[in-house]
C-alpha cells in the first residue's frame, strides 16, 4: 500500500471515530492529575486526533502542547481549533525530537494501531524523547482489524513503571517515569 493511499485510510477512520466519539473525554480523570504531579510543561499527544483532550492539558497547566496525528484531516481539525499550538501529520514511529524535550507524552488508544514489528522502536524513540509517559492502551482481548494488543512489560530500560492498573474490560492505565528523574 503506498503512503498516499495509507493517509487516506487513516483519515476515513478520524471522520468517523470524530463523529461517533469526538467529545468523549472518557480518560480524563486520569490525565490531569498524572500532568499536575509532574508539573508538566512541554507535552506530546500521541495520536492527538482533532484536539480533544487539549483543554484537559492547558487545564493542568501544560504551556507547550505538540501533537502528532497520521491523519491530515484531523491535524488539519487540530490546527484550527487550536491554532496557538503544534500539530504534526506523522508516523509516532519518525518522531524526530531531541532526547528529553518533552516533560511527558501521553497515548490513549494509539499505540494499539502500531504493527508488532514497529513497536519496540516506537517505544523506544517515546522513552527517549519524553521523561515520563502515560499509557492508556488496551491490554488485552480481541482487537479489530489494523489493531494489536502488546506487552508493555518491557518498555525501556531508561523507564520504570510507576503505575499499573486496569482501568476497564479491555484497557489498562500504566504510567512510566525516566528512571533518573525518579531519582531526583
Amino acid at each position: 500500500m503506498h503512503l498516499h493511499h495509507l493517509f487516506e485510510t487513516w483519515d476515513a477512520k478520524a471522520k468517523r471515530f470524530h463523529s461517533e466519539f469526538g467529545g468523549n473525554l472518557e480518560g480524563a480523570s486520569i490525565v490531569e492529575p498524572y500532568l499536575k504531579a509532574r508539573e508538566v510543561h512541554r507535552l506530546l499527544d500521541v495520536g492527538c486526533g482533532h484536539g480533544r483532550y487539549v483543554p484537559v492539558y492547558e487545564a493542568a497547566g501544560v504551556i507547550e502542547i505538540v501533537g502528532v496525528d497520521v491523519s491530515k484531516w484531523n491535524v488539519e481539525m487540530a490546527e484550527k481549533r487550536f491554532p496557538h499550538l503544534v500539530f504534526r501529520c506523522l508516523n509516532i514511529s519518525d518522531l524526530d525530537y531531541e532526547p528529553d524535550y518533552f516533560d511527558a507524552g501521553v497515548s490513549a488508544n494509539c499505540l494499539s494501531y502500531v504493527p508488532p514489528r514497529q513497536i519496540a522502536r516506537t517505544l523506544e524513540r517515546l522513552s527517549t524523547q519524553c521523561r515520563s509517559l502515560l499509557l492508556i492502551e488496551q491490554t488485552r482481548g480481541r482487537t479489530t482489524l489494523g489493531r494489536h494488543v502488546h506487552d508493555y512489560s518491557g518498555l525501556s530500560e531508561r523507564m520504570q513503571k510507576t503505575e499499573h492498573y486496569r482501568y476497564n474490560e479491555l484497557h489498562d492505565v500504566m504510567v512510566w517515569d525516566r528512571t533518573d528523574a525518579l531519582q531526583q
